[in-house]
């Protein structure tokens, strides 16, 4: 049987890597051009991954310190292609998670990623069968918010001394 395209797994990049470079190959892309990723804070967070306008992954998170984590990996499992422009998409809800999610990803990502408030107005509209369904909501809003035009955020430069 003859292949098109083999992707290796190697135990050293992870799992997400290797579900990150097929569905890259899917959805017929050498690289993408764009990557959003779509945050709705609260109790549960929602997490939405869009590249080129396509959803490739969405998560529930349990705290910023989760949330962070995922984020880094998504990162990392996307640097193996050639890296498209990041944009990190939160809504304006929870304002005291939405605050310490933008300071640790303030303080743990590079500068070029680019942090945008994004109003939540309409985002967590129920959709069939998930009403009682939490962390479904939560990243069915995230995928609405990471489609949102959103306000820059001035990121602070972090030194040593912060840590």
């Amino acid at each position: 049987m003859k292949h098109a395209r083999i992707i290796p797994y190697k135990e050293i990049e992870g799992l997400e890597t290797v579900i990150g470079n097929v569905l890259q190959i899917a959805y017929g892309k050498e690289y993408y051009e764009r990557l959003v990723i779509g945050i709705d804070p609260g109790e549960v967070i929602g997490l939405a991954v869009l590249a080129d306008g396509k959803v490739v992954e969405t998560e529930k998170c349990f705290s910023v310190a989760e949330t962070l984590k995922k984020i880094e990996n998504i990162l990392k499992s996307n640097e193996s292609t050639s890296m498209a422009p990041v944009s990190i998409k939160i809504g304006d809800g929870a304002v005291t998670i939405k605050e310490q999610i933008i300071l640790a990803l303030s303080k743990a990502l590079p500068q070029n990623i680019v942090l945008e408030c994004v109003s939540e107005a309409g985002t967590s509209r129920n959709l069939v069968g998930t009403k009682h369904k939490r962390g479904l909501r939560d990243m069915a809003s995230a995928i609405r918010i990471a489609g949102r035009k959103g306000q820059s955020l001035q990121r602070r430069r972090v030194h040593e001394s912060d840590s």
